[in-house]
């Protein structure tokens, strides 16, 4: 009988000992991978993730790392219909439990589909390729950088031709305390052309940038999961709830938005508008505070007009030639926005009656978001911003608080610094009013800019009592 015993556990040995522990790590990555997969497939109407098979083996030209692949991977585009991808390739490691490093992504070098609506799309990006990093811990991508090459969308249906030189998309994660993070993710593109119906635009550079502050992401991914399962099925108290929830798991966020040498031409004219530099910004801090701050920038410089775009000089002269406009609301009751906007809009789903009640439920919720601003006491503040014509260029600055109190519901002052007074109010003569133009000289305060010129100030305020002066005088009636 000990005979039988010892050979049994000579054999167990021996077989634990001709396993392959990468191909057994191969099996459990290419399990691993499936699951997290599933769990982006479309629910309840949602968009998700599509796919056929999962592979990962053993990489022999790596000691360490693996080769994989998805087979039949496509995006549900829910009730718009299904893009088809196809089969990616790519080389993993895998770092403990935590941390998969994917590199050597090989994306198809054509998509081609057909939305519900009848729409075709076809997309060619011969060079696509790129890394990427996932952290099981934070359950997020938490870096990429894939260099697209030149990208080129065409639908017959829309009759629509667009194309860039070269699109390029990074992102950058930094750890944090607290177990928060600060991501960082943008998309560059050069040489944008766009071509439809309706004329041609084209773009040197396109740049999307996004950012994220003291941000969790795990909990956000899950959060981000409840709001589309909520959205589609118009849960408007969920939807409440769970941007409640992501205003604390998300300290702030910036969105920016820049174009060089933007042109666009109408159709059979050889002649376009041009735009030497254009960005948006849009932003939020402290949403995870008792109150908020938010950012919105604008700034359009060289811009130019066609000649076949028939204007008088009087219509040309009141057209910026270049504008920058920075605003900051600052002192935002987050939450109180967020329970006004959920309980005036409870109940209004699918079944939400007729246009009568919506626009009930429209009124009473802006009657409360301007009683809980004012009860905060928000500010809107105004800073390097100014104005460009071809008569003068006007800076502006200053701040309006909400009060409720004052008569108007506001105090505040705006200071604008205009250089080039004399050509713009010989133009007001001309076109609006001479008693305007001669009031404006009048209540101007003059003065001398830092490089000789001559500046003249005027100072808007709004006092408690409802009055509105310039330079402590009334407007003119």
């Amino acid at each position: 009988m000990t005979k039988f015993v010892l050979a049994a556990m000579l054999l167990l040995v021996g077989l634990a000992g001709c396993s392959d522990p990468r191909a057994d790590q191969a099996k459990a990555l290419q399990a691993e991978l499936a699951a997290k997969l599933m769990q982006s497939a479309p629910k309840d109407g949602a968009p998700g993730i599509l796919f056929e098979t999962v592979t990962v083996s053993p990489d022999d030209e790596r000691d360490t790392g693996f080769k994989g692949g998805i087979t039949g991977l496509a995006l549900d585009l829910g009730p718009q219909g299904r893009l088809p991808i196809g089969t990616v390739s790519f080389v993993l490691l895998a770092d403990g439990e935590d941390v998969r490093s994917f590199s050597d992504i090989r994306l198809p070098t054509e998509i081609a589909a057909k939305l519900t609506d009848g729409t075709d799309l076809a997309i060619a990006m011969p060079a696509a390729g790129g890394t990427a990093v996932w952290s099981n811990a934070q359950g997020a991508w938490i870096a990429a950088d894939f260099d697209l090459g030149r990208v080129e969308l065409t639908s017959v249906s829309e009759k629509l031709a667009a194309a860039v030189d070269s699109l390029r998309y990074k992102l950058e994660t930094q750890p944090g305390t607290e177990g928060r993070s600060d991501q960082n993710s943008s998309l560059a593109a050069e040489g944008l052309a766009v071509k439809t119906e309706e004329g041609e635009g084209t773009a040197a550079t396109v740049s999307v940038r996004y950012s994220m502050t003291g941000a969790k992401l795990a909990e956000l991914a899950k959060l981000n999961a409840e709001y589309q399962k909520a959205a589609v099925t118009q849960d408007v108290a969920t939807l409440a709830d769970v941007l409640r929830r992501m205003t604390q798991a998300l300290r702030g966020f910036e969105l920016r938005f820049e174009a060089t040498d933007s042109r666009q031409t109408e159709p059979e004219s050889t002649e376009a508008v041009k735009l030497a530099a254009s960005g948006f910004t849009f932003g939020m801090s402290g949403l995870d505070e008792a109150e908020a701050q938010m950012r919105l920038g604008l700034d359009l410089g060289g811009v130019e007009l066609p000649e076949a775009a028939m204007l008088s000089e009087d219509e040309r002269a009141a057209i910026p030639s270049a504008l920058k406009l920075n605003l900051d609301l600052a002192k935002i009751p987050t939450a109180k926005l967020i329970e006004i906007a959920s309980s005036s809009t409870l109940g209004l789903g699918k079944d939400a009656g007729g246009p009568d009640t919506l626009q009930l439920a429209g009124m009473m919720m802006l009657f409360g978001l301007q009683n809980a601003f004012a009860e905060a006491g928000t500010e809107l503040r105004i800073s390097d911003s100014a104005i460009e014509t071809i008569d003068a260029r006007t800076a502006i600055a200053g701040m309006l608080a909400m009060d409720p109190q004052a008569m108007m519901g506001a105090t505040g002052t705006i200071d604008l610094e205009v250089a080039g007074l004399d050509r713009l109010a010989s133009r007001i003569e001309r076109l609006v009013s001479p008693e305007l133009a001669a009031w404006l000289k009048q209540a101007a305060v003059t003065g001398t800019a830092a490089d000789g010129s001559s500046l003249a100030s005027f100072r808007l305020e709004l006092t408690a009592d409802g009055s509105f002066t310039v330079n402590g005088q009334p407007l003119p009636m």
